[in-house]
């Protein structure tokens, strides 16, 4: 077992961590990479990886984030946690969190088809999808047949009055610009209050924007009109998925829903890049629900290195769930707080 920086990995570790991804479906996201953790650890310190060796022969990765007090949490931006491993990997959990030198990892978006991780999920939810396996004009054909036509059409009528309007729509698959990426965070900006600073954001990003591997390709797409930028779109790709992760769009624009129109261009031409899936990440916004096929099942919850640790947590966790639901107990708990301090 051992703990290293990301660049400290050598090229044994690199070998192992590749073919795992390439050996093991469900690490399709471009998030399980090697050249994400590289790229993010460019630019944030606190990135670790842990690694668990049989016989001095690596088996199982694992990306975090180490904070003050030995919380382990998610790599900044990352859409997905979990073990990079061959498939069905058993070992003690609580182990490999404390020789990490974590008293506990938590995770909000972990791969909850890994096995060794499900005693300690909390909760569960879904990452949507859009399969395209069969080709764009499959999934429109499906969608008509299933009658969820309705926002491709709203959009298509949209797009041609847009062109109609302004000028000729076209997609660029990829621009590596700087100035079209600031553009897009301003515009993000703007419109969300985002739970990252927009340095590290623009950090992060720019590290990750000229990494063009065959595991990890990083997309900036941008959809214009005449030579108007309408739309852009900074995600992640790997072999077979697209991940959707930073749209945003010119607001002078706003009326021809240029947003959907630029994801909808993007998935037509997914199948000429070989990507089978389009992976819309974590949430639950109407447009994700009209498009997707399918879903990923996510989970929340934490390892903690003891069991003493993990059922004082579970027990804080539990009273504070009680708390929020009966508003009277904790009214209650708040005046004895209160006497007890001398408030």
């Amino acid at each position: 077992m051992r703990v290293l920086k990301p660049a400290e990995l050598q090229s044994h570790h690199l070998l192992a961590w590749r073919s795992m991804v390439v050996e093991n479906p469900q690490l399709s996201s471009p998030f399980f990479s090697l050249e994400y953790s590289l790229a993010v650890a460019r630019v944030i310190p606190h990135v670790w990886i842990g690694v668990l060796e049989q016989k001095g022969t690596p088996v199982a990765f694992l990306a975090f984030e180490r904070s003050a007090g030995g919380i382990g949490k998610r790599i900044r931006l990352c859409d997905y946690q979990g073990l990079v491993s061959k498939p069905g990997l058993a070992f003690d959990v609580r182990w490999f969190i404390h020789e990490c030198g974590l008293r506990t990892w938590d995770f909000n978006h972990l791969l909850a088809t890994q096995e060794v991780f499900q005693p300690f999920h909390l909760g569960c939810g879904v990452s949507p999808i859009m399969d395209i396996s069969n080709g764009y004009a499959a999934y429109l054909e499906e969608r008509r047949i299933t009658g969820r036509m309705e926002l491709i059409k709203r959009c298509a009528g949209k797009l041609r009055k847009l062109e109609r309007e302004t000028g000729e729509v076209r997609l660029e698959i990829h621009r590596e610009d700087s100035d079209i990426l600031q553009q897009l965070l301003t515009w993000r900006a703007a419109k969300y209050e985002s739970h990252h600073s927009q340095e590290l954001l623009v950090s992060v990003l720019q590290s990750l924007l000229p990494v063009q591997t065959g595991q990890m390709k990083s997309t900036l797409s941008v959809l214009y009109a005449g030579d108007h930028l309408v739309a852009a779109h900074f995600g992640l790709r790997s072999e077979s998925t697209w991940h959707w992760w930073f749209p945003a769009y010119n607001p002078l624009f706003e009326k021809y829903s240029p947003g959907t129109n630029l994801l909808l261009k993007m998935a037509g031409s997914a199948e000429e890049a070989g990507v089978k899936v389009i992976d819309f990440g974590k949430g639950d916004q109407d447009y994700k629900k009209q498009l997707m096929t399918g879903s990923i099942p996510i989970a929340e919850g934490y390892v903690s290195a003891s069991k003493w640790l993990s059922l004082s947590r579970r027990f804080k966790r539990e009273t504070k769930r009680c708390l929020r639901q009966t508003p009277i107990l904790g009214t209650l708990a708040r005046k004895m707080y209160h006497v007890a301090s001398g408030a």
